[in-house]
């Protein structure tokens, strides 16, 4: 975690991402993430910096590049259009935004998929998240030909048919931090 912010440290969970990616029986991926190389995006102020009234520096905001991940290609749903456009994986523009933790994958967004072009594992996952897996999705992508992710906060569930594939997945992942779970009237689930 970051010293001024709640979320993961991208460099930091590779044993979090390998334990799951062994867990779905998508293999062993350890070789793929050690060839990633750490790539510093500069100083993050995150959600806690300006609560802590002490002086201190930021954290360092870090990108893994290299290897697959260079390859990965990324679509975000466009809310206004309902289509999907392009999606950098790492959006340098989000360090001026007040979260700046948008830097991965762009920020919220109700649907995202991430295609792994290097993989022909006949292998897809579904990620019902919320920002906590915004760093981590690239990283899972090294064991999927494709990943969506679809965030309840910003699209309803009795729409999700229309703008995800379900029918291929061969796994889905739950990931939320403690505010979703401690609140999930938040979420978008028909009742």
């Amino acid at each position: 975690y970051y010293r001024t912010d709640l979320h993961w440290r991208q460099e930091a969970i590779f044993p979090v991402a390998e334990r799951l990616l062994e867990r779905m029986g998508a293999g062993d991926v350890s070789a793929l993430l050690s060839g990633l190389e750490k790539s510093s995006l500069g100083q993050f102020y995150g959600a806690y910096y300006g609560q802590l009234a002490l002086p201190m520096d930021g954290d360092e905001l870090n990108a893994m590049t290299g290897g697959y991940v260079d390859d990965l290609v990324a679509t975000e749903l466009d809310e206004n259009a309902l289509e999907f456009i392009p999606l950098k994986i790492y959006d340098e523009e989000a360090l001026a935004h007040v979260d700046a933790y948008d830097v991965y994958l762009g920020g919220p967004t109700p649907v995202a998929v991430i295609e792994n072009p290097g993989l022909n594992s006949g292998r897809e996952l579904v990620v019902f998240r919320d920002s906590f897996a915004s760093s981590l999705a690239p990283l899972l992508a090294a064991g999927y030909d494709k990943v969506t992710l679809i965030d309840l906060r910003y699209i309803a569930s009795p729409v999700l048919g229309d703008y995800a594939d379900f029918s291929a997945a061969t796994d889905a992942l739950f990931i939320y931090g403690p505010e979703i779970l401690n609140n999930s009237g938040v979420l978008n689930v028909a009742r």
